[in-house]
């Protein structure tokens, strides 16, 4: 790159930077950062998505819980029998050795309670149909959750197809630019042109940098936040 259009980039940088014009300082870091091309397909993306998201899994839950309390509910309406027993001794000093009274006194006693529900019932059934209510709008939210996840996955490969876009059109623009700007130099050096086209031509090829790399950037965002619904960690 020309050493004019060195100078031109560190200043516009200094500028965003708003750092004074005098600041002296070198960018040593590469250019590493590349736009990769390949990312999943749509389907493939939605699918992960849908399986591995943390509100889709926190919705299935939600409806494994509302189902649980329609058996609690439903259990109320069922006859309920229940085993008890008990088993003891008693000893006096009185009466026989300690042993033997432990022996003569022993006792067991066994029971069984079966509970009907019949003034309950109507409860029961209140409990009953509230749980049905509840797992219908946990099933209901779920869905909703999913559509909301899919168009989000949608909307994000989009916004990757439209950067890839941009990106393809700033690079043939740099090209292009960066092309001109050569040949006006060259044009400069042979007296054809002036120094005011020179200028035009430059200012053309710095605006193509800026273009390039913004639609660079752009696209290795979006493809890192349409990754990103797929449960892939953002790195550069």
């Amino acid at each position: 790159m020309p050493a004019v259009s060195i100078y031109c980039l560190m200043l516009t940088l200094k500028q965003l930077l708003q750092l004074p014009v005098d600041t002296t300082f070198e960018v040593n870091a590469p250019d590493s950062i590349a736009a990769e091309r390949i990312f999943p397909a749509l389907d493939e993306a939605e699918n992960e998505a849908l399986q591995t998201r943390p509100e889709i899994q926190n919705g299935i839950l939600g409806v494994h819980i509302a189902e649980l309390d329609l058996e609690k509910a439903r259990a109320q309406l069922r006859p309920a029998l229940t085993g008890n027993g008990t088993v003891g001794t008693s000893n006096s000093t009185q009466f026989g050795s300690y042993f033997r009274q432990l022996d003569d006194n022993f006792f067991q006693q066994v029971g069984l309670t079966l509970a009907i529900p019949i003034f309950t019932k109507r409860v029961g059934k209140t409990a009953v149909e509230k749980s049905k209510i509840e797992i219908a709008q946990n099933e209901y939210n779920l869905q909703n959750t999913k559509m909301v996840l899919s168009q989000a996955v949608e909307q994000a490969y989009l916004s990757v197809q439209n950067a890839e876009s941009q990106y393809d059109a700033a690079v043939s623009a740099l090209t292009s630019a960066k092309e001109s700007y050569r040949i006006t130099i060259e044009e400069l050096k042979l007296g054809a042109v002036d120094a005011v086209d020179l200028l035009v031509q430059k200012n053309l090829y710095i605006q193509a940098v800026q273009s390039y790399i913004q639609a660079k950037y752009n696209t290795v965002l979006y493809i890192k936040i349409y990754e990103y619904y797929m449960g892939n960690p953002v790195t550069l």
